[in-house]
């Protein structure tokens, strides 16, 4: 069995414990206008184009645009997606087992969204686990449908939750929430290792009624562990080598000391919080 990927990172450190390698899945249903991954969204193929690397030297120009690629000279210009399958990939990440060993880390799987990819993530997180290496699942919960079977093959699971309105997740991400918000419930009642994920995007998701409505939605759940992740804006380039315009250009990432203050307004409630800087 395939899987398009678009990268492997090695080295993280903010996607579960230990030093571990992150494979980010290609394809996302949502379409979050702070995305830090754009090149994720789209399940094929795509080109880009990195200005600084070009010396204008004109190879691409006789190819059509799926070519100029592998034309360039310099790497300005690249195709981001390749199909891989199981086998290979658990090999490929399985050259940094020493890592894990040393520090306690593993590796997981991200995106885009992996469960749009669920029968191959699931399949590359069994082979994984068998092997004894630590695996973790970053998902968004959609589609809702594959999460119980993929998550079972991950030893944590990190839930990113954007917003609590439905109509501002949908005005936000394209999708409204509802699915999202219940898939989390469900699997935060069965599964042992669920770390909720939420980006602080300033003006857009930290007002007072969406601070509450997820404390009180997060201390519900088993556990009750919530990271808050602060916006940056180091997607914007990426939107810029794929062509496309970044919608957040104004707003600035908060303060450590609003951070703080968030992460204590949730410890209030008796959530666990982590993910700060």
């Amino acid at each position: 069995m395939k899987g398009r990927i678009f990268n492997i990172q090695r080295f993280s450190l903010h996607d579960g414990p230990g030093l571990r390698t992150t494979v980010f899945m290609k394809g996302c249903p949502l379409d979050c206008a702070w995305c830090h991954n754009p090149e994720s969204q789209s399940p094929s193929p795509e080109p880009v184009f990195q200005e600084g690397l070009c010396i204008r030297c004109g190879t691409c120009h006789p190819f059509p645009e799926e070519a100029k690629a592998e034309a360039c000279p310099t790497g300005a210009r690249r195709m981001l997606g390749r199909d891989v399958e199981v086998d290979e990939l658990v090999e490929e990440v399985l050259r940094d087992r020493i890592f894990f060993d040393e520090s306690g880390g593993g590796v997981t799987f991200s995106g885009g969204e992996p469960l749009l990819q669920a029968g191959f993530v699931a399949r590359a997180l069994a082979a994984l686990r068998a092997r004894g290496v630590h695996t973790a699942l970053d998902t968004c919960g959609l589609p809702a449908l594959h999460l119980p079977e993929t998550a079972a093959q991950a030893d944590l699971v990190l839930f990113d939750l954007k917003h609590m309105d439905g109509p501002a997740h949908r005005r936000l991400t394209g999708v409204d929430n509802a699915e999202i918000l219940e898939a989390l419930s469900a699997l935060g009642r069965v599964h042992p290792q669920v770390r909720v994920r939420m980006p602080v995007i300033p003006g857009l998701n930290d007002d007072e009624a969406n601070l509450d409505a997820t404390a009180r939605f997060v201390a519900g759940l088993p556990g009750a562990r919530l990271d808050l992740l602060p916006y940056h804006a180091t997607g914007s380039a990426k939107f810029a080598r794929l062509g496309r315009d970044y919608a957040l250009g104004e707003v600035l990432p908060p303060t450590p000391e609003r951070m703080e203050q968030l992460a204590q307004r949730f410890r209030n409630h008796g959530i666990q919080v982590g993910g700060l800087p």
